[in-house]
């Protein structure tokens, strides 16, 4: 890249430092201060960038913690006021403001105090109109509201998911979460003073919503509004996932070729029209005049679409690009996206961790680099064939070398590659870009104005967005529509990209990159399989699910046994997908050789289903019990290959681990009471000892003790129940003699688990007690004679005293509501690359799913407890906070 001494893009260089820069200046600073001289001596001038890079990463800084104290304690109904930052997103049944905050009433109706910080607020949808009216809003960008609502703050990230979640709400500004009861517990109370410009496209992106949502209601409707402004919060999950299985999901995000499509119809035209006046040929000319005039269209269609990662960088390079036409100079589109990488990192640093700007920017890097060697080797020909034979190569091919571009990337955060991606978009791109995004826009923006003229362009959009739903929903029902992958490692992910980017090196190393970069990723996956089958150890990792229960447990000879598989979701992802898949695979799992299932409750067994969908099961193990169980839930357990078993199904030996089954008893498997039905396992290796006691309560645990005996002894006991009163008991603990209890809980749990009783037995007899709710992942490795604990919270696992002494759960009041369900429907990196196979991250921040399970007479006062904390705001509350509603 030399030449006379001279880098010939500079602006790659710079692009590069300054992203070094920003890399290190939030990783480990003082080692970006050590090599800001060595880049000085090798860079000379373009030092600058790898120093400011450092610079703005060191000085950005997530907001701080005590923007959270609006939210600490705030069980009550509260009201908030702020400003409406942005459109709201409709969804079906609900609709989210983002509020930036003026101040709240902690007491309705007393006082106001001061509050600052953004928050995301849930509401639920106006009364459905009638068709072609508008659904009334709560307020729209640059309203100034107030709102009666629970609200509560993300609390510390529990495993690695939520982490990378709760850092995306870092860098946008989110200090916590709040859900409406009603709609009109929502009051407009004026208009804020909010930069003009900014708030006119907030609103006109709004109307464009609502004009669109009242003509096209349902999947498709959604559909047209995804690609008129990048909204996708109306399309639902099955629909998402269908598209990121076929590969389209690129389609519903706002990329580079849309704002193409946009400014190049925008530029032909006006040139057009331009060309009839003789002032301007002869003057500027027709097509630098246009150019011109399209730069302003690029700004407000940027601002329209609400400035995604994508789009934000289409902007840049096309304005760039307009700009060079204008200076009649020939464009290097190399340097055009590395200006924009400068210009996004100088904005926000923090940006190039955010997953949508590293998949768009690696999207175009591959179709600039990789599309004309494809071409070159697999259609060497090609442009001597007519257009029409032409074209749709070209679009497979720009397709595959985005796909693959991003294919490791994909890899690394969603671990899913589409199969048939690559032939579904040879009919659906063009379709997507050329048709929907013009009618959309044009659909869109003519309705509230003129009916009649928008009637025709929005059912041409309502039909091609059907077409295209249909494209996405048959590719997915293929056989290997997709593949699963686990999670690779940064190294790997650098070897893939050597390997990919070999085509495009000069012929003598092209070969020798490949194959070194194919030998190397084998013997890495070699290594972590023979690493697996060769493990002596016995690992256990207990998820954090909510308020259920999920524990993987790794045995010698790479076999993998999960029990319980946690509570389903509700409208969205449950604990399967969003945390004992993703789990599974960053341990590189691609099975699971059986799954226990310790009795017939959702919170225990809700996720079978969608677990079966990501990974072979190759048993299931159950009590057979179907009480208290929907029908859906025991034909999840039939169709798979399934064994009904009690305490006299023989031990499973795993090398120097057993597995041993310790109850039911063949007559107690149908218990009075399902809880006491419970399967409850032993698990030794050496002179250790774990049990798991899925739901077990005191007469279970009574049987156990009469029955078991000395088998019972054991070093960490999984309590049951969740900590329940009715579990624990004193007589058990005694005969179990656990230096370690291990407790599965929901963060904000309306049950009040763990129950004071049960922590005060604990604490009375020195028990180590560890809480999914306050240390999150916790994993538990042994050889039968170490006991090794790690959490996601902590390296060390606190003591019994440090843990109870938080309040969390021992302290909390069982009026304490539910965490919303749907409040913050992460979408997690959006899919804003151009031909990139991604998936919607199933990264959510949602609440813990609150379960009831029928208890014992003594637990009515607990079903009283959930009940209050699921009903809405209580009317008095409600009433006294109308004055300051008003």
């Amino acid at each position: 890249m030399n030449r006379g001494g001279r880098w010939r893009r500079p602006l790659v260089l710079a692009a590069l430092l300054e992203g070094l820069g920003v890399a290190l200046g939030t990783g480990v600073p003082w080692l970006g201060l050590a090599l800001l001289p060595l880049s000085a001596l090798w860079a000379r001038s373009l030092a600058v960038f790898f120093g400011l890079g450092l610079l703005l990463a060191v000085v950005r800084a997530p907001p701080s913690g005590d923007d959270q104290a609006w939210v600490r304690g705030a069980e009550s109904p509260v009201v908030l006021e702020g400003v409406v930052l942005e459109a709201p997103e409709l969804r079906p049944t609900s609709e989210v403001l983002t509020l930036e905050l003026l101040g709240m009433i902690p007491e309705p109706p007393g006082p106001m105090r001061a509050a600052r910080g953004r928050v995301r607020v849930v509401l639920p949808r106006a009364e459905e109109p009638t068709r072609g009216a508008p659904r009334s809003t709560c307020a729209w960008a640059g309203d100034q509201v107030r709102v009666l609502v629970r609200a509560h703050s993300s609390g510390p990230p529990l495993h690695e998911g939520e982490q990378r979640v709760q850092r995306v709400q870092a860098r946008r500004g989110i200090v916590g979460f709040a859900r409406a009861q009603a709609h009109e517990h929502c009051r407009r109370v004026g208009r804020a003073v909010m930069p003009g410009f900014a708030v006119g496209m907030e609103r006109t992106r709004s109307a464009l919503h609502s004009a669109i949502e009242s003509r096209l209601p349902g999947s498709a409707g959604a559909v047209v509004r995804a690609f008129a402004t990048g909204d996708r919060s109306g399309i639902p999950p099955a629909l998402e996932t269908a598209f990121a299985e076929s590969g389209l999901s690129h389609l519903l995000a706002v990329s580079g070729l849309n704002l193409a499509i946009v400014a190049g119809l925008f530029v032909v035209g006006l040139a057009a029209l331009l060309r009839r006046s003789t002032w301007v040929s002869l003057g500027p000319g027709a097509a630098r005049a246009a150019a011109l005039g399209a730069l302003p269209l690029v700004v407000v269609y940027t601002f329209l679409v609400g400035l995604s990662a994508s789009a934000v960088r289409a902007a840049f390079m096309m304005g760039a690009l307009l700009v060079v036409t204008l200076l009649r100079r020939r464009p290097d589109p190399l340097s055009i996206l590395a200006l924009a990488v400068v210009l996004m990192l100088s904005i926000d640093p923090l940006s190039l961790y955010d997953v949508s700007f590293q998949l768009s920017f690696a999207a175009v890097v591959a179709l600039f680099l990789l599309f004309t060697p494809l071409r070159d080797r697999l259609a060497p020909e090609l442009h001597r064939r007519p257009w029409w034979w032409r074209h749709p190569i070209e679009i497979s091919l720009a397709s595959f070398a985005a796909t693959l571009g991003t294919a490791p990337l994909v890899a690394f955060y969603f671990q899913r590659i589409s199969l048939v991606g690559l032939l579904v978009n040879v009919p659906a791109a063009p379709l997507g870009s050329f048709v929907l995004v013009p009618l959309s826009l044009l659909g869109g923006a003519v309705a509230p104005w003129f009916e009649a003229a928008a009637a025709p362009l929005l059912t041409l959009a309502h039909g091609s967005a059907e077409v295209l739903i249909a494209l996405a929903e048959g590719a997915q029902a293929l056989p290997w529509a997709s593949i699963r992958l686990s999670t690779p490692s940064i190294v790997e992910v650098g070897l893939a990209y050597l390997g990919i980017y070999a085509i495009a090196l000069p012929a003598p190393w092209r070969r020798r990159a490949f194959f070194s970069a194919i030998m190397a990723l084998f013997i890495i996956g070699a290594e972590q399989r023979l690493e697996r089958v060769w493990r002596a150890e016995v690992e256990f990792t207990f998820l954090p699910v909510g308020q259920g229960d999920a524990t993987v447990v790794e045995l010698p000879g790479g076999v993998v046994w999960l029990i319980d598989v946690g509570p389903p979701g509700r409208d969205g992802p449950g604990a399967a997908e969003r945390v004992i898949a993703p789990h599974l695979r960053r341990l590189g799992i691609r099975a699971i050789d059986k799954v226990v299932l310790t009795h017939p409750h959702a919170d225990h067994i809700g996720g079978l289903s969608a677990l079966a969908r990501e990974f072979p099961i190759r048993e299931v193990l159950w009590n057979g019990d179907t009480r208290e169980a929907s029908a859906a839930l025991i034909d999840a357990i039939r169709v798979l290959p399934n064994q009904v078993v009690d305490a006299d199904a023989p031990p499973w030996r795993f090398g120097a681990a057993e597995v041993r089954l310790l109850g039911p008893a063949p007559n107690e498997a149908v218990a009075p009471i399902v809880n006491d039905g419970s399967l409850v396992l032993s698990i030794a290796i050496g002179r250790r000892r774990i049990l798991i006691t899925g739901d077990a309560e005191v007469a279970a645990e009574a049987a156990l003790v009469e029955r078991q005996g000395a088998w019972l002894a054991s070093d960490v006991l999984k309590a049951g129940h969740h900590g329940s009163r009715t579990s624990s008991s004193d007589r058990f603990l005694d005969a179990v003699k656990p230096s370690h209890v291990v407790l599965s809980l929901g963060r904000g749990n309306g049950f009040g688990f763990p129950h004071k009783e049960v922590m005060e037995r604990l604490r009375a007899r020195d028990i180590e007690c560890l809480r999914t709710d306050v240390h999150g992942l916790i994993r538990l490795v042994t050889d039968g004679e170490r006991l090794e604990w790690s959490s996601f919270s902590s390296s060390r696992v606190p003591s019994l005293e440090s843990v109870s002494s938080g309040g969390r759960g021992l302290r909390q009041s069982r009026d304490e509501p539910h965490r919303p369900d749907e409040i913050e429907q992460h979408v997690a990196p959006e899919h804003e690359e151009e031909g990139a196979v991604v998936e919607a991250a199933t990264a959510q921040v949602r609440s813990d799913h609150q379960l009831e399970h029928p208890k014992r007479k003594e637990d009515g006062d607990q079903r009283v407890a959930v009940k209050r904390a699921a009903d809405p705001v209580d009317s008095g509350v409600a009433r006294r906070a109308g004055g300051a509603l008003r």
